[in-house]
């Protein structure tokens, strides 16, 4: 079903209806196709991109733009493609982009690059540190606010976006279909991923070890490495525990909204995206990560079967936030709209607001 959009066989679509106009940088040596590169959960590099060019919000017309999209499928050149695999690399690409910039961004002087929008996922902002002396001003896609070794400075809310992860349309497929109802659900809660002593780069993540040392073997709980049936016990799951990865976000929070399975997020520094259109606490718990013990277990056991059928229905509710291919939002018939796209959009209709345009360096001089 989704195929036929990614091939642009689709009508164009009304980008929720918004007067923003967007002009989406041709460069093609860095874009490399959306079929290839809207894969893991980094393809919305490469969806969002193609969203915005298939609807009546792109322009090619710069005078007409209110903002500049800079692509790059940065991540899939890495992990699909194999190229550019260190932060040297991907940094000297950014700053070669930036160098000659009057050649492939000649509209960055316009406003200072306030009004260019990057993406960068899964700490993307890692291999480009630069970014500090070439794009300070310019607007960032992000999936995380708090990237590791590069902290809150990275992420500034007045002018950047929160973003949800991307997950594959297989996988978020497989959840729906073992997304059960509250009453057929018989485990309180589960977490099975990457853990100290099962992936060397895990090795001081306390809170996942924390996850496994307390809770493995307790009634109604299901912790542990990999499984092949990890889709069936979310949906078997009242809760899916959410702790943090290596950094501080995780995709596990947006797959369990896929199960139907009410996310306990444990990574202190997590900022969930969309926090002004969706009522996280009425949805979700965010527990302290020193405090994951057995008050934890308990307090969810005690939890009302009528309180964990509110939750879940609101799951399942807002699950189409975090749907690149839109096929939840098609389902729901919403008249509103209720997509990662809508989510941006209304956010750069609020910096729209903020921004203004540049008079230039000089003005009522001789030439």
């Amino acid at each position: 079903a989704i195929y036929p959009s990614l091939l642009g066989l689709a009508p164009p679509h009304h980008c929720y209806d918004t007067q923003l106009k967007i002009f989406v940088y041709d460069l093609p040596e860095k874009t490399r196709g959306v079929l290839h590169c809207q894969h893991g959960q980094w393809g919305l590099e490469a969806l969002i991109p193609f969203w915005l060019q298939q609807g009546s919000c792109a322009t090619t017309d710069p005078d007409a733009a209110d903002f500049f999209l800079v692509p790059w499928h940065t991540w899939c050149d890495r992990m699909v493609l194999r190229l550019n695999q260190t932060r040297r690399e991907i940094s000297n690409i950014y700053m070669d982009l930036m160098r000659r910039h009057e050649e492939f961004l000649p509209h960055w002087t316009r406003n200072g690059g306030r009004d260019h929008i990057f993406i960068f996922s899964d700490q993307g902002m890692n291999f480009f540190p630069e970014w500090k002396d070439w794009i300070p001003h310019s607007i960032f896609l992000l999936t995380e606010a708090l990237t590791p070794h590069c902290g809150p400075t990275c992420y500034n809310p007045w002018k950047d976006v929160l973003l949800p992860g991307h997950t594959d349309y297989f996988r978020y497929r497989s959840m729906l279909s073992y997304n059960r109802p509250t009453e057929e659900r018989n485990l309180l809660f589960n977490f099975h991923g990457r853990y100290p002593g099962l992936c060397s780069l895990y090795k001081d993540n306390v809170v996942r070890g924390r996850i496994i040392e307390i809770f493995h073997g307790k009634p109604g709980v299901s912790v542990g490495g990999f499984t092949d049936d990890y889709f069936e016990r979310m949906g078997l799951s009242h809760f899916c525990l959410v702790p943090m990865g290596t950094s501080s976000w995780t995709n596990h929070l947006y797959e369990a909204f896929f199960a139907g399975c009410i996310p306990v997020i444990l990574s202190d520094g997590f900022e969930v995206p969309y926090a002004d259109v969706i009522d996280w606490p009425s949805l979700s718990i965010k527990w302290p990560m020193l405090n994951v013990g057995m008050d934890l277990y308990y307090f969810l056991l005690s939890t009302p079967m009528a309180e964990l059928k509110r939750m879940k229905d609101l799951v399942d509710a807002h699950a189409c936030w975090f749907d690149y291919h839109q096929v939840l939002e098609r389902s729901s018939g919403s008249a509103a709209g209720c997509s990662p796209y809508l989510g941006i959009i209304r956010a750069l209709e609020k910096r729209r607001l903020l921004l203004h345009r540049s008079p230039g360096r000089f003005w009522r001089h001789l030439s």
